[in-house]
């Protein structure tokens, strides 16, 4: 299998689907210094700057059995004016024709859970509507950092939408992910949408994350034992006053637009079982 990455910054999707098995077979990223990233531990993988004119028409092949990508949050950002689709950086809809025009078998895509709420639900709403239109099941989990082994929750939103034909060949289970250390206060009861079908998804069984569930609060079953995440902060401590280090502004600003690599292989993982027969 082969993906390929939307907005691939510094490659936290990519390093996580990689090592779920799955091939990079191309990236995407217009910022100058996460193309330095990406090309240093990508040296072989063809890169190109602008989602806006991907794919190009130059007899290439870029077809791919899975899309991944984080789309620019600042439109939709609590830090921000809240533009939402008015936002020059709303990206969404590049981001939605390519899966249209290349038809992976699945799209995996990552946000801030503001997302979920952004028009009271009607922008969600919307993406998961265009996703629909061109034949796509999705379902969307909110994860957090910590389910993986991060001392911080970190929640977000992963989007997951796989071609109905595909679901249909694999029986009624959906990615099932549900479970995997949802934020609290969001929606993390996730349902497949589109396709002409709509059910709720049962939770996954079991825990393959390393971590029980004691009362209400996830306990680390390894390392910081006995830690619970409602203690932790929302986001990790990057050391955002540290001197003499190199390029400290544009690596700081790529670890926060970055994804937990961890994440993307627990969905990569899932991907791979529900894909291969």
């Amino acid at each position: 299998m082969r993906f390929g990455s939307l907005f691939a910054g510094i490659g936290g999707f990519d390093l996580g689907i990689e090592r779920a098995g799955i091939e990079c077979a191309w990236q995407v990223e217009i910022d100058p210094y996460a193309g330095r990233v990406l090309e240093k531990h990508w040296p072989s993988v063809p890169r190109w700057a602008d989602i806006c004119t991907f794919p190009p028409d130059d007899g290439g092949d870029w077809s791919v059995d899975v899309i991944c990508g984080g789309p620019p949050c600042q439109p939709i950002s609590q830090a921000g004016a809240r533009k939402g689709k008015a936002d020059e950086r709303w990206l969404w809809g590049e981001c939605l024709r390519v899966v249209a025009a290349l038809r992976p078998k699945v799209f995996v895509a990552e946000n801030p859970t503001m997302l979920l709420r952004d028009d009271r639900g009607r922008t969600f709403g919307g993406i998961i509507g265009a996703l629909a239109a061109v034949g796509y099941v999705s379902e969307w989990h909110v994860i957090n950092a910590s389910s993986v082994g991060a001392p911080h929750r970190r929640g977000r939103v992963y989007l997951v939408a796989y071609a109905d034909g595909l679901r249909r060949e694999g029986g009624d289970e959906s990615i099932a992910l549900q479970g995997v250390g949802e934020a609290r206060n969001e929606s993390s009861g996730s349902r497949p949408v589109g396709g002409g079908r709509r059910q709720a998804m049962a939770p996954a069984s079991g825990n393959a994350c390393g971590f029980r569930r004691r009362g209400k609060a996830d306990q680390r079953v390894h390392g910081l034992r006995g830690a619970s995440r409602l203690d932790w902060s929302i986001e990790p401590n990057v050391g955002r006053v540290a001197d003499g280090v190199p390029d400290r502004m544009d690596r700081l600003r790529c670890l926060g637009n970055s994804i937990v690599p961890q994440v993307a292989e627990v969905i990569g993982r899932a991907i791979v079982r529900m894909v291969t027969p």
